[in-house]
């Protein structure tokens, strides 16, 4: 795979703490087209989130970790009612609760928890009644709130609020008047997060690339200009944006460091980690909370 000395968009949200309107314009931009591109080969993405936005040594967007998209047949043509592909919830699709965010030290007014949290799913996605492409339009709509104010819109220190906040979003979504946004911006976050039916993007991503937020904006030659943010990439290996992790010694039973060991085949490639263990059991509870199974 190629390797991005960039970091990752989480990265930059946790040194910037907010972006203001025309630096979040060209990411989102750049996060628009990528997802564009995996909607016109018939893939719903799934997973968007900051942690899988990733930048090239130049500053700019790739998108990462498909694990979790969907086939689909993507319309082409303006919305109409469809009945849309049997997508039931399961274990896969909220991976982003069992996500343990290992130094997660975002400069925020809000203390945030060490576990990950389903804050930019769908609520469409936790019902059983199926869901289309624009659920990837819900979660720009999502990242995009939090560069400009900060946190995510449904944030809590429990998963099962996350989701409860979500389903219930009529209720529980607000822009923060402090956030001080334009009122295109705002019109955006309005139109973005909101019921699929009327989402913008539900006609394709032409449709968000017209609205007033962007007015102006060079769409066609975004990868020739100068990011916003250029990343700190002393060579093509750098490794300074990301988190670094003490490596442990492989255990011997003989009590030797770095000794052989018999190894059973049957268990190569697989891991147990108590923690994982423990958020897992954690995210069966949530969604037994929430009644999907």
């Amino acid at each position: 795979m190629e390797f991005l000395p960039g970091g990752d968009l989480m990265t930059l949200l946790m040194r910037k703490d907010v972006l203001d309107e025309d630096t979040s314009r060209f990411y989102i931009a750049e996060t628009i087209l990528a997802i564009e591109s995996v909607h016109k080969h018939n893939y719903i993405h799934r997973d968007l989130k900051p942690d899988n936005i990733l930048l090239d040594k130049d500053g700019h967007v790739k998108l990462t970790d498909f694990g979790l998209c969907k086939h689909a047949q993507i319309r082409s043509t303006p919305f109409t009612k469809v009945n849309t592909t049997e997508l039931s919830v399961n274990f896969n699709q909220l991976k982003s609760v069992l996500d343990k965010k290992l130094g997660y030290r975002r400069c925020r007014k809000l203390a945030y928890s060490t576990v990950g949290t389903p804050d930019y799913i769908a609520p469409e996605v936790f019902c059983q009644t199926g869901y289309d492409e624009t659920v990837d339009w819900w979660s720009v709509g999502v990242i995009l709130f939090e560069m400009l104010v900060g946190y995510p819109p449904f944030f809590a220190d429990e998963p099962s609020i996350t989701c409860q906040k979500i389903l219930h979003w009529k209720k529980t979504f607000a822009i923060p008047k402090e956030a001080n946004l334009s009122p295109n911006a705002t019109d955006l976050l309005l139109r973005m997060i909101t019921d699929a039916d009327h989402r913008l993007g539900r006609n394709g991503a032409d449709e968000i690339k017209q609205h007033p937020f962007f007015n102006g904006f060079e769409w066609n030659n975004l990868r020739n200009r100068k990011a916003p943010y250029l990343p700190n990439v002393k060579n093509e290996i750098s490794n300074e944006n990301f988190d670094h992790f003490d490596e442990e010694e492989p255990f011997d039973p003989a009590g030797k460091k770095g000794g052989s060991r018999k190894v059973d085949m049957k268990f190569i490639g697989y891991t147990y980690k108590a923690d994982v263990e423990e958020q897992r059991s954690m995210l069966v509870k949530v969604l037994k909370d929430l009644g999907t199974i």
